[in-house]
């Protein structure tokens, strides 16, 4: 019961599936699963404490829930809350899971590839795009009443843009980190898999995702991609090749070819090539830039987890500098610290540094393949991150990063 469960959420994760419960308030049907599994597996849930960052990140938390008690906005600070923990219940389900990695990697890959193709065909076709996202079945895969946003045009203006597709994501750049944490589980899949053939299937596929990563033209994602398969690849080769000569050769051609294929990639998509006159560079400067008078005057607690807070003090400077307003930080860290205060922040960026580290140790001593991928993943994360908002406020993101970490310490 608990394996045929675990491999429906793990299909359900790039869909979600909302349904109305009351009035304009919807549910997921992968939280509904989600919560059951938790249920199922509630005399485990001590494990959660066996690794150190996670305890990081539940202290983290608990300075979310320290924070929302004194908030002006309790019912915002719930919603983050119930986000962020979220990720743990996954973690917790896919660590206890009694399914092989490589079957929940293809589960998750084959549940992914519609999205994926009809990102392919919507970028070639993008006349066709709005009328996709009015479709009736679309409220199925997006929340209703963020969809009901988009089409309005008050949000999510990307969805608008000229070679821009985000599949069931009204944010390209979100869709993008989601795409690439699978996408390193595809590639991961590849090394770890002995059928040959299978090997080419999941490299054309790897392909495919590739392009849809290319195709949402966040430019964040393909810097992500370089770092984290740049150093991914260099360890890698370090490890694997004894005498120090083959190291630096085959490292140095390996981040040559990256160079030659992500400069290739840069070119693929035209918006990536207008990048010098677009917002992607000097906007985000200039709403960092505001962002960080905020914070130095809220360093030690934040503005508060309302928008409305954050807006009204980050408005005032904007307008100074002429930086575009009622806008985040476009920047998960400054995100934290702007809202929830110098703890928050300081236990968020120790979680990623000990998790890095941790995978990075397990990878060389105990020769775990697995580690490596959580590496890379958590790198990709990590740099991405830094232009982005708080991608784990996004469900499905959060999903396939724990599910990431959680599949690590699971010995089948």
């Amino acid at each position: 019961m608990k394996d045929i469960l675990v491999q429906v959420l793990t299909f359900l994760i790039p869909y979600q599936v909302y349904f109305r419960i009351i009035s304009d308030k919807h549910l997921s049907l992968s939280f509904i699963v989600l919560s059951i599994l938790v249920f199922l597996c509630i005399k485990n849930l001590k494990i959660l404490l066996g690794d150190f960052s996670v305890k990081i990140y539940i202290l983290f938390l608990f300075v979310i829930v320290l924070r929302t008690i004194f908030s002006t906005d309790k019912i915002e600070g719930l919603k983050y809350i119930l986000f962020l923990s979220s990720g743990l219940f996954y973690y917790f389900v896919y660590r206890c899971s009694k399914i092989k990695k490589e079957k929940i990697i293809v589960i998750l890959t084959i549940a992914v590839l519609p999205m994926v193709f009809l990102m392919l065909y919507t970028y070639h076709n993008e006349k066709y795009e709005l009328q996709i996202l009015k479709s009736h079945f679309m409220k199925i895969f997006i929340n209703p009443n963020t969809l009901e946003s988009v089409l309005s045009g008050k949000y999510y203006p990307n969805v608008y843009e000229e070679n821009r597709v985000g599949g069931f994501f009204v944010n390209a750049n979100t869709c993008s980190l989601f795409l690439g944490l699978i996408f390193i589980l595809v590639l991961g899949f590849i090394n770890l898999v002995k059928n040959f053939y299978k090997k080419i299937l999941f490299l054309v596929i790897a392909i495919c995702f590739l392009l849809a990563i290319i195709y949402t033209g966040s430019a964040g994602a393909l810097v992500a991609m370089c770092f984290s398969l740049g150093f991914g690849g260099t360890i890698f080769i370090i490890k694997n090749f004894r005498f120090t000569s083959k190291k630096i050769l085959y490292s140095c051609l390996f981040l040559f070819i990256l160079f030659l294929t992500a400069n290739f990639l840069f070119k693929i998509n035209p918006r990536m090539l207008k990048m010098k006159d677009s917002q992607d560079f000097h906007g985000r400067s200039l709403i960092w830039k505001a962002s960080w008078e905020v914070i130095k005057n809220n360093w030690f607690l934040g503005t508060g987890l309302s928008g409305e807070d954050w807006d009204r003090q980050y408005n005032v400077e904007a307008k100074k500098i002429g930086a575009p307003e009622n806008l985040p930080p476009h920047n998960m860290f400054l995100y934290i610290w702007g809202r929830s205060g110098i703890f928050a922040v300081v236990l968020f960026l120790v979680f990623f540094l000990a998790e890095l580290y941790h995978s990075l140790r397990n990878y060389y001593v105990l020769n775990n393949f697995y580690s490596l991928i959580v590496f890379v993943s958590t790198f990709w994360f990590f740099i991405q991150g830094m232009v982005e908002n708080f991608p784990l406020m996004d469900l499905r993101v959060s999903a396939v990063f724990w599910l990431i970490l959680g599949l690590e310490k699971n010995k089948l």
